[in-house]
């Protein structure tokens, strides 16, 4: 199955989402060490793997059973708090999903929850 990168929306739960893009979105970034939040833009990678698994099984009609899979993720590349400053992530704790904070290290050690929103960033 071959998926052509070049259409669809670049926009997260979009029926026609692209397969793998690269956008700017709003997210809160809340520092481990204290109770302050930050509404920053962060630059995100979304993608996805397409797996497909073959059974030597068969269903009730006798026909081969195949199985597909596919699943995405959204990494985090870095934030833009309002100040100008940046964070680059070092480790990030499964994917982002919009709505669920999400464990994030940065380059200087610093540790983050991060949620990310439901607003693209317009420019």
């Amino acid at each position: 199955m071959s998926i052509d990168t070049h259409y669809g929306q670049p926009i997260i739960g979009h029926f026609f989402e692209k397969p793998e893009y690269k956008a700017k979105y709003f997210a809160e970034a809340e520092p481990l060490s204290s109770e302050k939040k930050y509404r920053v833009i962060v630059d995100i990678h979304v993608g996805g793997e397409y797996q497909e698994d073959f059974f030597e099984d068969s269903d009730y009609w006798g026909n081969e059973v195949t199985r597909s899979e596919s699943s995405s993720y959204i990494k985090l590349e870095r934030a833009l708090f309002p100040s100008g400053d940046t964070l680059t992530v070092r480790f990030q704790d499964g994917s982002l999903r919009t709505g669920d904070p999400v464990y994030i290290e940065d380059l200087q050690g610093n540790e983050w929850y991060v949620t990310l929103l439901d607003e693209a960033f317009k420019q």
